[in-house]
């Protein structure tokens, strides 16, 4: 396949002030520079990186610029750079009108791709990339369709292991954080039954949240991955967490008369749920 653009990509950020947000600008950076090793292995044969990648050039200048460069680590040629950079390309002009995953992207290229719209809350107006005659931009609407592409892989897993996945919410007793490199792991146990649910965080405002309600009562929010078979929550990727009263613990009263079928026979509505995910 002919490659229509170089091997170096020019990352530029615009901002509403005179000098760009040193943490938007970092932030930018590193998911793209996590984003090209991502695409790096999806692309590699034996799904490990051989690219590293390079300032080559750089400006202060509105917008501030980086230009990124990649050079294999074996023979120290770079021939590789070049397809790296344009599926990173060619995969963000597809996420700016699609939501289905482009081509050498996964869950993980997919999130980093998300985050990117992050440097907007601090003043960012654009960010550009460019390569050759290749551009593209991060969006909102690229970034909800990368989310969207996310929760279709997620779903399409998820049926496969006999799973479904759900928005919903979770309460219980926040225990046990483990610290991982791309998301923190926390468990919420069930008062009622005991039970363990697992729990996955990412981001400062969750940090913040989960050191505060440490051992407290939590009402967990997110999109939960629940066994088909028992009805039970597997895990959950975590978008807001809010502490909770002693007094706000359920009562045995008020679990009665609680109609999640809608009236329809348990195991009919348990019959229409399979064949709902198997169309």
């Amino acid at each position: 396949m002919a490659i229509d653009h170089n091997d170096r990509l020019k990352v530029q950020i615009t901002s509403t002030r005179d000098n760009v947000n040193a943490d938007a600008f970092l932030e930018v950076f590193q998911n793209t520079l996590a984003l090209l090793k991502s695409i790096n292995r999806q692309q590699s044969e034996f799904g490990s990186e051989d690219v590293e990648w390079e300032i080559a050039d750089a400006g202060l200048n509105s917008p501030i610029f980086a230009d990124i460069t990649g050079v294999e680590k074996t023979s120290r040629n770079g021939s590789s750079a070049p397809e790296v950079i344009g599926a990173l390309l060619q995969g963000m002009q597809h996420l700016e009108t699609n939501n289905t995953c482009p081509k050498f992207f996964g869950e993980e290229s997919l999130t980093y791709a998300t985050n990117l719209v992050h440097a907007f809350a601090r003043g960012v107006t654009d960010i550009r990339y460019s390569a050759g005659t290749l551009e593209s931009h991060a969006t909102h609407s690229m970034s909800q369709n990368a989310n969207h592409a996310i929760q279709t892989l997620e779903q399409r897993r998820a049926k496969k292991s006999g799973q479904y996945i759900e928005v919903g919410t979770i309460e219980g007793r926040l225990r046990g954080a483990t610290e991982f490199k791309r998301r923190d792991k926390i468990d919420i146990v069930d008062a009622l039954t005991g039970d363990t649910t697992p729990c996955y965080c990412e981001g400062e405002r969750l940090d913040a949240l989960v050191r505060k309600a440490w051992k407290h009562r939590v009402s967990v929010s997110g999109k939960i991955t629940v066994d088909r078979y028992t009805g039970k929550p597997t895990k959950m990727i975590v978008e807001d967490i809010r502490i909770l009263g002693e007094g706000d613990l359920p009562k045995m009263e008020d679990l009665h008369g609680i109609d999640i079928t809608h009236g329809v026979e348990s195991s009919d509505y348990v019959r229409d749920l399979r064949n709902a995910e198997e169309a």
